[in-house]
């Protein structure tokens, strides 16, 4: 199989997981990144901003190069949601949600 053909496939397999991911998140709480002027302490606490469409992107750009590396940017985004929220809130439920996926 070429280079390009198997970007192609790796690119298809992401857009599935990613559409598997959204649906199992479904009021979309971890969709977009967290605009740290709407929410005062993110940025702070979060170093590395991680969300579904931001992974979107990144597959439709090709700058994954492996299910590895789409799977570190899933676990950010799962952690990002843990560690800036409490525990009874819906980021956190979501999280927990998805994580299963």
């Amino acid at each position: 199989m070429s280079g390009d053909a198997a970007a192609a496939m790796l690119r298809l397999r992401l857009l599935q997981y990613l559409a598997r991911i959204r649906r199992d998140d479904c009021y979309g709480l971890l969709n977009d990144e967290v605009n740290p002027e709407e929410v005062p302490g993110y940025a702070d606490v979060i170093k590395q901003p991680m969300a579904w469409e931001t992974m979107h992107k990144k597959i439709l750009a090709n700058e994954y190069d492996s299910i590895g590396a789409f799977e570190a940017d899933f676990r950010l985004t799962c952690d990002n949601a843990m560690t800036f929220n409490a525990a009874d809130t819906p980021w956190h439920e979501s999280e927990s949600l998805v994580d299963r996926s």
